[in-house]
């Protein structure tokens, strides 16, 4: 995790490389073969859309937590611990 602590947040790391790996790629001489440029730059891109998909999950997850399961701690102050005996 040290670009995301270099950068602040994973978003500016992975905005960064795609810009540096754009300029490099546009070069009059890449300092890797375009074709890997271009899997690199698509791999990142792909890795921001799994980041976007991860954090929708999350907050569902959280959502649905939230709704449907309570704490066994309030359970059994409300009385209803003794279902769980």
């Amino acid at each position: 995790m040290g670009m995301v602590k270099q950068y602040d947040t994973f978003d500016n790391a992975v905005d960064i490389q795609q810009r540096a790996l754009s300029a490099d790629y546009h070069a009059l001489e890449p300092s890797q073969e375009r074709g890997v440029l271009a899997m690199v730059m698509q791999n990142l891109n792909q890795l921001k859309q799994l980041k976007g998909i991860f954090e929708q999950v999350s907050d569902l997850a959280r959502q649905v937590q939230s709704q449907f399961f309570f704490p066994y701690r309030s359970r059994v102050a409300d009385g209803a611990g003794a279902f769980y005996s």
